[in-house]
């Protein structure tokens, strides 16, 4: 064999050990290769008996007493962190963290006042995170769809 054909060879043999420990400290700092996918996120107002999203939107009337997070996910992970935050004008309004053990399933997290008066009005934002990093993020609003005019 030629010497440029023993570089090229140890050149590729050295990549490939390089990859191979790579993914060896990868799977040993996190126990196993894991991920996590939303199959579907939506804001709603609510869930029916069958737990499906009812009132889809990113936008709701004023009046709104409750706003729904509704997600369905899947994961590979043994344990998944969960953190919702709900922010009304950039400030967070409520936090709530959840640890789901089930590989796949249906979650619904409200956003709604301890008195039951209504969401007041403006734009809002709900931050998903998962295990320590932010996930995905949704935007919605309450505002009057339908202005009346004065004149």
């Amino acid at each position: 064999m030629s010497k440029s054909g023993k570089s090229f060879l140890l050149l590729v043999s050295s990549g490939l050990a390089v990859i191979f420990l790579f993914a060896a400290w990868t799977v040993s700092h996190t126990g196993k290769m894991t991920s996590f996918q939303f199959v579907r996120t939506v804001i709603c107002d609510e869930v029916d008996e069958s737990f499906n999203p009812l009132g889809i939107s990113n936008t709701f009337d004023p009046g709104t007493r409750q706003l729904c997070l509704w997600f369905e996910y899947y994961t590979d992970f043994e344990a998944c962190n969960l953190n919702i935050r709900w922010f009304y004008r950039d400030l967070l309004v409520s936090s709530e963290n959840l640890v789901i053990h089930s590989p796949r399933g249906r979650k619904t997290f409200c956003l709604l006042r301890e008195d039951g008066s209504p969401l007041p009005s403006g734009s809002y934002e709900v931050n998903i995170g998962v295990n320590g990093k932010n996930y995905t993020d949704l935007e919605f609003s309450i505002t009057d769809t339908n202005p009346t005019s004065t004149l």
